[in-house]
């Protein structure tokens, strides 16, 4: 009787134990079980008290035999035990059925979902925030080792990329690309939970109007923010972020919905106002779709303890989108541009341009000196290479001019020399003489319009003047020369003449 009681004592410390443990357990095929076995202690404890009261009774009017009351009590839980194995095996043997039953559903109903269109979650490399975007399930992950709902994985490709990491590789596609995953420029297909996944949206075009933003599909295969400008049935000119319009049909656009609405009304119910909320935020994603920012918002606050940050984040700003309330504000920060000391602003908007885009004017500024103080050289080493000219040339007149100083002195001997020469060599001489002065004027004819190209106090009008004047007093000497040949044939002539007569 003893033996009984602290059995009795044991069920109940074990009944209370599985009781808890099927208040903490979740649904499922382990709870069941829980139950199951409850319900067989509590049985196991009722008999148990069943047989023990008997046996009190009889103690109090007569002595029982230990031996035939052990032996009953024996008999009795070796029933319980097994009916509780057989139905154990029962139940296991329909749990197993069922679960191969359910898994042959389950991976026959995920073969199908491939190809079927969903928004799936992306998140940006530059952002914590994960946004939705319109996606085709590609493949179902794993799905020979899947036992559970919440484990299972798909492999989505996104309908309209915005980045090149999202844009579809072709080779994959096609089951011919050499790189893996990781090292493909393009996408392979993003692995997302299958309970992560949302219903696709079907564009909505009727909400197509003059100014309304939406993305929009360019030739390099990405989907880039745009507004519309005009519409002309099927198709549209739509403006870009860039400023560039282009008509694009309607396939290639996607309308970007947003929450114009106003507050709903205190009798709408917790999930219209739960809607509300989700298309506010989605109307701020949508926003975040642009081509990333050159530089992040608040990015500075690396720097410091980024308490501007936290105090924006508190106030319910969201990473990434725009200021205010509804996230239409500025996305990049104001960035400040160091000017130089002492500058006028004409000056600066001339590094600007010689900048080429780059903010940093002190290398412009630099650069311009650099490409003055190379013009200087290039024009100091012109300027000595006329000024040599101009010695030999200096050289030639000092000697042309003593020639001339000489000319009255040597007048006669030059006269007597031409006396002496041939008709035939006074005739070559005469010809050389015409085609060296027709060389010397279209020299100085090019130098007197090379010298209209510049002020009178520059150093290259100098140097042309010098050597216009240079071939004008050789001009005037061969002129002199062919003269006195001329004065020497028209002699000779005469002479002929007259010895006719």
């Amino acid at each position: 009787m003893d033996a009984l009681k602290v059995e009795l004592s044991q069920y109940e410390a074990q009944l209370s134990q599985i009781q808890m443990a099927i208040s903490a357990s979740a649904d499922g095929p382990e709870k069941d079980n829980l139950i199951t076995l409850e319900k067989d202690i509590t049985e196991l404890i009722k008999l148990t008290k069943d047989s023990l009261q008997p046996n009190e009774d009889q103690e109090t009017k007569s002595d029982p035999d230990p031996l035939a009351d052990e032996y009953k009590l024996f008999q009795a839980e070796l029933a319980v035990i097994d009916s509780d194995k057989n139905d154990e095996e029962r139940e296991s043997v329909q749990l197993d059925d069922t679960k191969v039953m359910d898994l042959d559903g389950l991976h026959s109903d995920l073969k199908s979902m491939e190809g079927m269109k969903c928004q799936a979650p992306y998140k940006y490399a530059w952002t914590e925030d994960v946004t939705y975007h319109n996606a085709l399930i590609f493949c179902i992950e794993d799905l020979d080792t899947v036992t559970n709902s919440d484990d299972i994985q798909v492999r989505v490709m996104f309908t309209n990329p915005t980045h090149k990491e999202m844009l579809p590789c072709p080779y994959y596609l096609d089951g011919e690309c050499k790189f893996s995953d990781e090292k493909c420029r393009f996408s392979h297909g993003e692995k997302v939970f299958l309970n992560s996944l949302r219903d696709y949206r079907d564009p909505d075009f009727g909400i197509l109007t003059e100014g309304r933003p939406v993305l929009a599909k360019k030739d390099d295969g990405l989907w880039h923010r745009a507004v519309i400008k005009s519409i002309d049935g099927v198709k549209a000119i739509v403006k870009f972020d860039s400023n560039f319009e282009e008509e694009i049909h309607f396939q290639n656009i996607l309308p970007l919905e947003g929450s114009d609405g106003s507050d709903e009304s205190d009798s709408d119910s917790e999930n219209d106002n739960l809607d509300d909320q989700t298309a506010h935020n989605e109307e701020i994603v949508r926003r975040i779709l642009m081509a990333p920012p050159s530089s992040a918002l608040g990015d500075w606050e690396k720097f410091t303890k980024g308490f501007g940050s936290r105090i924006m984040a508190k106030m319910g700003y969201i990473h990434g989108s725009g200021l205010g309330r509804e996230g239409k504000g500025r996305v990049e920060p104001v960035s400040a541009v160091i000017l130089p000391a002492g500058k006028s602003l004409d000056h600066c908007m001339m590094l600007r341009e010689h900048s080429g885009g780059d903010k940093d004017f002190f290398k412009a500024e630099k650069r311009m000196k650099q490409i003055q103080k190379k013009q200087e050289k290039m024009l100091q080493r012109s300027y000595e290479r006329e000024k040599n000219r101009t010695d030999v040339f200096m050289f030639l007149n000092k000697n042309l001019g003593q020639s001339n100083k000489n000319e009255s002195r040597d007048q006669k001997n030059t006269q007597k020399q031409l006396q002496s020469e041939s008709t035939r060599s006074l005739n070559v001489t005469s010809l050389q003489l015409a085609e060296e002065v027709r060389k010397v004027e279209k020299e100085v004819k090019s130098l007197k319009n090379s010298l209209s190209r510049y002020s009178n106090q520059s150093k290259e009008f100098s140097v042309l003047k010098e050597k216009l004047n240079d071939r004008q007093t050789k001009l005037s000497q061969l002129k002199a020369s062919e003269q006195r040949i001329a004065n020497e044939q028209e002699l000779r002539r005469d002479r002929k003449k007259l010895t006719v007569f």
